[in-house]
């Protein structure tokens, strides 16, 4: 298999479970994950001994990662919930650091040779029009009724008692970026068009998942990829916006949804404020409660699977940032803060050494996209998520790869 096709496997690999399940409509049970974990191991060991290509700076972000693991895997062992459901959880929280670490591995082996990301992009485009016509389907169709308060209007929010619908809005705006990011490499009329349609799917299905922090990032992706790109790729981003505007417009004023479809973001609207905003606020009043009766807790944690139940809420804390903190302590916070920081210092330096205008609008749309899901973090449990892994895996494969080509066009 090309080495470029594995790298894309395994960005794409945790984000499979996301389409699984909507096409299912219920969640893989444990066996089954841990049957997939043992599988990329397998592939892993595979490819490492064919390939014996370990690149040392890997080494940090697995020593990083790590640090960030430990921390959870004792308080999994040691910290057990009352409530079955939240032990699971626990469990799934570790099998994605697994994922992190043999993705680190295979992106540090491969990217050395990945000089065409063009594949990988194209990938996101189709995956997002299945995931969000699937979405739209599900808000559409599906009826449980004992999730009633998940409805708006007819609409129920897409997700709904299969994933997080603000995690699965985070995954439909990559699949956007990455629909714009195909408008502005390709010079076919045809091609343009479809990323236009792709773009506009992706974000039919965002919308239908009423996340208030999914809207926010995208409008901040948009921004900041606008003042990323210079003379006529910020020509055919103006040109990109302006059409999306005028048929979103056209749509919304000729269908007479969009006090349905900006419901959430009605502040002013008693349900929508315990829903999300006060709801955030409870958890964050809550959690300074319990560190003021043991500020011990910020040293060690009190463990993925306690943490609801300490929390009295019967959910975790929707906070990426302090999350780890309060499960892990002090030393997971480090670690995550840490990986945020090299994915950002990473996109930096990629954006700043690209040699092609292609591997540059690539790297533009991508880091943009990270710098809405870093404002999307602090509203929702996503420490340990395919989309941190996607890209804290992704920013180092690139920067690996246009570091190679900077130093063979300039050494």
């Amino acid at each position: 298999m090309n080495k470029i096709a594995i790298l894309i496997l395994f960005l794409l690999m945790p984000f499979l479970g996301f389409l699984i399940r909507m096409t299912t409509l219920e969640t893989a049970d444990l066996i089954s994950k841990i049957t997939r974990t043992l599988l990329v191991y397998i592939i892993s060991l595979l490819v490492v001994a064919k390939y014996r290509l370990i690149d040392k700076e890997c080494n940090k972000y697995l020593g990083i990662t790590l640090f960030l693991a430990i921390p959870y895997l004792i308080h999994f062992f040691f910290s057990k919930s009352n409530t079955e459901l939240f032990n699971i959880f626990a469990m799934n929280e570790l099998i994605v650091l697994l994922y992190m670490i043999i993705i680190f591995i295979i992106s540090s082996m491969l990217a050395f040779k990945a000089n065409d990301y063009y594949f990988l992009i194209w990938s996101f485009v189709i995956y997002g029009i299945a995931l969000a016509v699937l979405s739209i389907w599900f808000s559409i169709s599906i009826k449980p009724t004992k999730y009633f308060y998940m409805y708006v209007g007819k609409f129920l929010r897409a997700g709904t008692e299969i994933t997080d619908s603000n995690m699965l809005a985070a995954i439909l705006n990559i699949c956007s970026i990455a629909a714009i990011t195909v408008y502005l490499i390709e010079k076919n009329i045809l091609k343009k068009f479809f990323s236009l349609l792709a773009f506009f799917i992706s974000q039919a299905g965002r919308f239908l998942t009423f996340s208030t922090g999914g809207f926010f990032s995208i409008i901040i992706s948009l921004i900041v990829l606008f003042l990323f790109l210079k003379g006529k790729d910020k020509g055919k981003m103006t040109k990109f916006i302006l059409i999306v505007l005028v048929i979103a417009s056209a749509i919304i004023m000729t269908s007479g949804m969009g006090e349905i479809l900006f419901y959430r973001l009605k502040l002013s609207d008693e349900a929508v404020k315990q829903s999300s905003v006060y709801s955030r606020l409870e958890q964050h009043t809550e959690f300074i409660r319990i560190v003021k009766q043991n500020p011990l807790i910020l040293v060690y944690g009190v463990g993925s699977a306690r943490l609801p139940e300490l929390l009295g809420l019967n959910i975790t804390l929707h906070n990426s940032y302090l999350r780890p903190l309060a499960i892990g302590g002090i030393s997971s916070f480090v670690a995550i803060i840490l990986l945020y920081w090299l994915s950002f210092k990473n996109f930096q330096i990629s954006f700043k050494y690209s040699t092609d205008s292609k591997t540059r609008i690539v790297t533009a749309s991508f880091f943009a996209a990270f710098i809405g899901w870093l404002f999307q973090l602090a509203t929702l449990p996503a420490d340990v998520s395919g989309v941190n892994l996607f890209f804290f895996s992704f920013a180092y494969s690139l920067k690996r790869s246009v570091r190679r080509d900077y130093e063979n066009r300039h050494y």
